[in-house]
């Protein structure tokens, strides 16, 4: 009995230490995992800027109010969503990712059937 005993308490004595030791694995690769995503994230909200900041230096050579663009846009955004909201029959965040573009591709073919008319 002694030595199942033992057995035993070194066998608990293991598994105890191994799963310590992968969750601090898991741990430091979750936290490598969150550093890298921050970068990229770093990494993509200073490119947006520059497309933005760069925006505005074209629309400014071309004469063209950036604001008022902007605002043709969200309408143009606005009237898309509702076409493919209503072509899809119920809100689009419902649908996966993959039908949301099948729906917005075909409202924006639909909108652009339209005015050829």
């Amino acid at each position: 009995a002694k030595m199942a005993d033992a057995v035993r308490a070194k066998l608990q004595e293991f598994i105890t230490r191994y799963h310590t030791n992968k969750a601090r694995i898991d741990l430091d690769f979750t936290k490598k995992l969150y550093i890298d995503a921050k970068k990229d994230y770093e990494n993509i909200k200073e490119e947006v800027g520059d497309i933005i900041y760069n925006s505005i230096l074209i629309a400014d050579h071309y004469n063209i109010n950036p604001s008022e663009a902007l605002n043709n846009t969200n309408k143009k955004l606005i009237n898309r969503v509702a076409v493919a909201t209503k072509i899809a029959g119920r809100p689009l965040i419902e649908f996966p990712l993959r039908d949301r573009l099948k729906f917005w591709e075909e409202a924006k073919a639909a909108i652009h059937n339209s005015q050829e008319l």
